[in-house]
């Protein structure tokens, strides 16, 4: 019995470990990205916890985020997408944004350089 207790705790300390780190992982995006528009502007982009997103400056929306595969992936209120990514090659954040009639899989418009404040 014993040995069957400590498999199932010990399964449930991955499942705990794994679930721990993707909510670690989304962590990493909260906070404040610089960034700039498709025309230059610089703004804002804050990532909030709870999954929210706002942007100030040149731009000035609401949204919402989520975390997949190691990058946030913002949907604004003026149907605009944005993705913050690492780029493996540069070691630079990035950030991708998608036009009103374009999904995420699509080219995006621009790709322009973010920096965490």
């Amino acid at each position: 019995m014993l040995s069957r207790y400590s498999a199932r705790m010990g399964v449930l300390a991955v499942v705990l470990t794994f679930v721990g780190a993707c909510g670690l992982l989304a962590e990493s995006w909260v906070g404040t990205w610089h960034v700039t528009d498709t025309r230059g502007g610089e703004y804002d982009i804050v990532l909030e916890s709870g999954g929210q997103a706002h942007a100030h400056g040149s731009q000035n929306a609401f949204g919402i985020w989520s975390e997949q595969d190691g990058r946030a992936y913002i949907v604004w209120n003026t149907g605009w997408k944005a993705i913050l990514f690492l780029d493996k090659e540069s070691g630079k954040y990035m950030k991708s944004a998608f036009d009103i009639d374009e999904g995420f899989n699509d080219t995006p418009l621009t790709t322009t350089p973010a920096y965490k404040h």
